[in-house]
Parts: C-alpha cells; sequence; structure tokens
C-alpha cells in the first residue's frame, strides 16, 4: 500500500487538507484524517505494508483526461503514437483520445487508425495504458471552416464502415457538421448499427442551426468541437438588418444537452478571455471540457502556445492541458478544483467513464498528479505506479 500524505487533496467541489490518500495496487483504497493515519500507520508498523510519498504541501488532483488531442513533441498521433502519448503522459494527462487529422484520402484515413490501434495493442506501451480511445475529426464536415478544410468530404458507407472496422472499437469521438449533405444518415446508421459502442458525435467545422443540432440529440450528440472555433452561420446576414441571428456557437450554448470543448491558450487567441468568462456563466463546468487541440509542435518551432498557419490560420496548439487548466483559471479567476473538473470529470463523464476515473474516490483509479499553484507538475501517478 502507498500512502500520499501532507498534501492539499482536489475534490471535485473542494480542497481537502490534513488527509492522505491511500493506494492498493492500482485503486485509491481510501481518504482519511492524517490522525486516523498515524493510529493505522503503528499497527501496521510491523508489518511494513505502506510506503510513504511526502507531497510537501502540494497539490494532488485527478489524472487529467484530454479527449482532442493530435500529437506532441514533434510526432502527430498517427506518425508515432508511443511518443505522443508519453509527453503528454509527463504533463499530467493520464487518459487521452487519440485524435485524428482530416487528411486527403480515405486510405490516409484508414492507416492512421491502423497506426494507433496497432500502437494500443503493444503490452506494457504507454499507449496501452493511457490512450482510451480516437477522436475521429473528420472528415465528415463543413470545407468552409477550419484548418485542412478543403480535405472535408460527404460520407460514403464503405469509407466508413473501413474506419469502423480498423479502429476495433476504439473510436469514442466523431466530429460531424450536421449540415452536411449524408451526415444525418450517417449518424443515423451509426447511432442504430453501433449502439453498444456508444459512439459520442460532436458538432464541430460546422454552421449549424439549432434545428439540425436539436434533431440529432437522441441519436448520440452530446458535444460541440473546440467551441468559439471553426463555427459560421447558416445564413450569409441577418434576416433584418441590424440584427443578429443565432450561429452555430450561440446555438451549442443554448443547447443544455451539447457540451463544449475548450481551447484556454495563454493569450485568449482560440477564445477570447471574455469570452471565456461568458460561456463560462452560461453552461458551467458541468457542461464544459478543457481541451488542447494539441498537435506535432516542440519547444523549438513554438513561441507561443498555438499554432498559427499562414499569418492568421489557427491550427490547434501547442498546449498541454495542466497548462489549459492554469490559462483557463488566469482568464477566468475559477478555483483550481474548478478547472480540475472540467478537465478530468466533465470529460469523464461524457466518455462514460466517470465511475472509475475523473475524481479522487475511493474506488477509482490511482491515476494522480501532484502540482503547484502554476499547475507546474511534479509527479504522475498511472494506475497507482509513479510514472
Amino acid at each position: 500500500m502507498l500512502c500520499i500524505k501532507n498534501c492539499r487533496i482536489v475534490l471535485k467541489d473542494s480542497i481537502l487538507e490534513n488527509h492522505v490518500v491511500l493506494i492498493e495496487d492500482d485503486l485509491i483504497y481510501s481518504i482519511i484524517p492524517y490522525s486516523q493515519y498515524a493510529i493505522l500507520k503503528e499497527k501496521e508498523k510491523e508489518k511494513s505494508n505502506i510506503d510513504e510519498y511526502d507531497a510537501k504541501g502540494r497539490y494532488l488532483g485527478p489524472g487529467l483526461i484530454d479527449i482532442h488531442n493530435h500529437g506532441a513533441d514533434g510526432v502527430w498521433f498517427h506518425e508515432d503514437p508511443e511518443k505522443a502519448c508519453t509527453y503528454h503522459l509527463k504533463h499530467g494527462t493520464t487518459s487521452m483520445l487519440a485524435t485524428t487529422l482530416i487528411r486527403p484520402t480515405h486510405k490516409d484515413m484508414v492507416e492512421d487508425i491502423r497506426t494507433i490501434v496497432k500502437s494500443s495493442n503493444v503490452k506494457s506501451s504507454n499507449v496501452s495504458k493511457a490512450v482510451i480511445g480516437i477522436n475521429m475529426e473528420g472528415p465528415y464536415m463543413n470545407p468552409k471552416y477550419g484548418a485542412f478544410k478543403e480535405y472535408s468530404r460527404f460520407p460514403v458507407k464503405k469509407e466508413y464502415d473501413e474506419y469502423l472496422k480498423e479502429a476495433e472499437g476504439m473510436i469514442k469521438i466523431w466530429t460531424i457538421a450536421p449540415e452536411m449533405e449524408g451526415v444525418t444518415e450517417f449518424v443515423n446508421d451509426i447511432s442504430e448499427s453501433k449502439a453498444d459502442e456508444s459512439i459520442v458525435f460532436s458538432a464541430g467545422h460546422s454552421e449549424a442551426t439549432t434545428d439540425m443540432l436539436k434533431a440529432l440529440l437522441n441519436k448520440g450528440l452530446k458535444l460541440q468541437t473546440h467551441g468559439c472555433c471553426a463555427t459560421g452561420c447558416y445564413l450569409s446576414k441577418p434576416i433584418y438588418e441590424g440584427t443578429k441571428e443565432v450561429d452555430f456557437a450561440l446555438a451549442c450554448w443554448l443547447i443544455d444537452d451539447i457540451t463544449i470543448e475548450l481551447i484556454a491558450d495563454s493569450k485568449g487567441i482560440h477564445v477570447r478571455e471574455d469570452m471565456l468568462k461568458l460561456i463560462y456563466k452560461i453552461k458551467g463546468k458541468d457542461r464544459l471540457i478543457l481541451v488542447t487541440d494539441s498537435t506535432n509542435f516542440t519547444k523549438d518551432n513554438n513561441s507561443t502556445d498555438v499554432n498559427i498557419l499562414d499569418g492568421d490560420n489557427l491550427a490547434g496548439s501547442a498546449l498541454t492541458l495542466n497548462v489549459a487548466c492554469f490559462n483557463m483559471m488566469k482568464h477566468t479567476g475559477i478555483s483550481i478544483y474548478d478547472a480540475l473538473y472540467m478537465a478530468s470529470y466533465t470529460p469523464a463523464k461524457i466518455l462514460g467513464i466517470d465511475d472509475e476515473k475523473g475524481s479522487i474516490e475511493p474506488g477509482k483509479k490511482a491515476n494522480l498528479i501532484l502540482f503547484d499553484d502554476l499547475m507546474k507538475i511534479y509527479e504522475v501517478w498511472l494506475d497507482g505506479q509513479m510514472i
């Protein structure tokens, strides 16, 4: 058994002090007052069954969960899943979805999926432990919006059936533009034929209306991909001069059943500071998920935590999720526990794994991070083991 002591434990709605976390095997065994632990320790003294880790007053939080993550450290996930995964793991992300790019051809996308699946099947690899699925960002999105938009296309059953086959059940999220021809039929097909796989549909790179979104809510649409980015309005101009239509972004704010991904970079480029405050005020922490949308960045080719192509074209970020948490706190003034909630518990809920991950509670996986006020990571535990 491992005891983590002298830590400030980040719960879902508060910070718990003067307590210890006990870990047995790969699970959180209990959270008890230090005074109670001292009695237990004395009883177990002769057996020497307890190892101790002194957290030196730092925060102990749940391992972060990044549902939108394309890569890091110079590689995309489809190039070197293990290298990308390991980089984010060291920065506190203990569970992640390897996220695909929109690629020029169907064959490219099939090969990308195969690479990720193959890596996840390597026993003892970091990918096998920390990559809990695939996020398909495309290709069935609106060609007007987002990076690599020229590769967007309409759904073809033969193609998406092959994606599903090659993914071997790993696809957890699939980004779509509901207004595109054939997308409704695609969603209906998947929701009916793959009901046991529980794929979450995410609206993104889109200009869908409120009605278009509502029509898919009972088919698995629960999410918006990177809110306030790659969004548009179905009507090119307002019906009445000087008024405003409800565009795609506002429709996602309006619909209670849609959770929004947010990229919180240091300068408020993806989402402006006041916009972050407004969205948080409207949706709350239960309907917001912090993501990185990280790319194949390196420390050398990025002076900031965003990726910009051709002057002003955003193409993902150079973030890690711990930094995104800090940025969200800095921009909005929210607490550490609310930031971690949106980077751990809310993503766990959207994926249906909140019974085992996403918060520090007895019986859940011992995926934990030790960090300071600036969200600098000092230690990471994955399945109860320090990495």
